[in-house]
């Protein structure tokens, strides 16, 4: 199987390593993060994959001598299985003259985050991780990026096995990582539904109660489960912008699925044909660009927004760069125009600069403040920043 270089992420865990004792790389499972790891060529006995029973075992007991005969780097797969490690990691990394490094990889944020935040408050270097962005999978393959997802092993593979993999994917995250995480509140075929209620719905301004009467729970059980989707880095949330214009705002939130294959085999589309003829097709590419560009901008979740007034004008993306105002459409459309709703957010936000970013080969100017972007030229919106 060809071996897809992710030259950034490895950059960016050599300067982690550079600065810090202990690097925290974070994502979704299936991502590539043991993969990358293992590029370090670590010998075994430096290597802790917690969801191995054995290596679980090497951690059970005094773990703090097992780890502070260790020397060179260190790695500790799904790391926020074992919240007691982060204290002793603190110590161990405040030694004098230290030389280890550990590099910590996780797919929980929340727990990850919390055990850093209350052990290794400024001494951790974190690091998010997504599947395959468009550098790394090639511009010209973005409707197979598109269609199969960006988890590498399901872009990797035909369109069946493709497909089968990420209804694994689905059926292991429902019954197994979400139970990991302690939560049984509701059944398999709840979250599935649930699930599916946001895959078809994505890009469209979420209703709680709405949500909770088709999935048969209560509001509050919805949205625990929305929190356990985005700590688990399945589910991407828009909150609103708030601006201080007059005019009335949409309340509501938007969630998005944040791999595509995922939403697409939940709905059972197979391929690009299949996709072109759903009325999904408008939501799914919302989804997939806004990651597209989530990942290319280097987009923290705090700076990500959406915008809209209940009169029909809306952006869907707003985002903050060097204190300026920048907004994002995502249109699948060959050549996409002007309309009055992007003027009126460029006007009402305001911003410094649009783009709509679509499914066409050009890139062109739409008037002084607004671009059409092409999905394989997201660079031009990197340059611009």
């Amino acid at each position: 199987m060809e071996f897809v270089p992710r030259p950034a992420y490895r950059d960016a865990i050599d300067q982690g390593l550079a600065e810090s004792n202990i690097v925290v790389l974070q994502g979704p499972r299936q991502c590539g993060k043991t993969s990358l790891a293992r590029q370090y060529e670590v010998p075994d006995s430096h290597y802790f994959d917690l969801d191995d029973p054995l290596d679980q075992i090497r951690l059970e007991e005094n773990a703090r001598s097992t780890l502070a005969n260790l020397k060179g780097l260190v790695v500790i797969d799904e790391a926020q299985k074992k919240p007691e490690l982060f204290s002793i990691l603190r110590v161990l990394s405040d030694r004098p003259d230290n030389s280890t490094r550990f590099l910590l990889l996780g797919s929980a944020s929340s727990l990850l985050l919390k055990q850093v935040s209350e052990s290794l408050a400024g001494r951790a270097y974190i690091i998010d991780m997504s599947g395959f962005s468009l550098t790394e999978a090639g511009t010209h393959l973005w409707q197979k990026l598109w269609i199969k997802g960006a988890f590498p092993k399901s872009f990797r593979k035909d369109e069946i096995p493709s497909m089968k993999w990420r209804l694994d994917y689905i059926a292991q995250f429902i019954s197994r990582d979400l139970r990991d995480l302690g939560e049984t509140k509701i059944s398999d075929s709840q979250i599935r539904k649930l699930l599916m209620l946001i895959a078809s719905s994505q890009g469209s301004n979420w209703n709680h109660s709405k949500a909770a009467a088709i999935i048969g729970v209560n509001q509050k059980t919805v949205q625990r489960y929305l929190e356990l989707f985005q700590a688990t880095f399945v589910v991407r949330e828009l909150p609103l912008y708030s601006t201080n214009t007059t005019k009335r705002l949409r309340k509501a939130p938007k969630y998005f699925l944040r791999d595509s294959g995922v939403t697409h085999a939940l709905l059972q589309i197979s391929n690009y044909d299949e996709l072109l003829a759903k009325p999904e097709l408008g939501a799914s590419w919302e989804g997939f660009a806004l990651e597209q560009v989530c990942t290319a901008l280097n987009l923290s979740a705090e700076n990500q927004f959406t915008w809209g007034v209940q009169s029909g004008a809306e952006m869907d993306l707003v985002f903050k760069h060097d204190s300026e105002l920048y907004g994002i459409e995502f249109k699948h459309s060959e050549a996409p125009r002007s309309s009055k709703s992007l003027t009126s957010a460029i006007e009402s936000i305001p911003l410094k600069k649009a783009w709509i970013v679509h499914s066409g080969p050009k890139t062109y100017p739409i008037n002084e403040r607004a671009d059409a972007v092409s999905i394989q030229n997201l660079s031009k919106i990197v340059g611009e920043l």
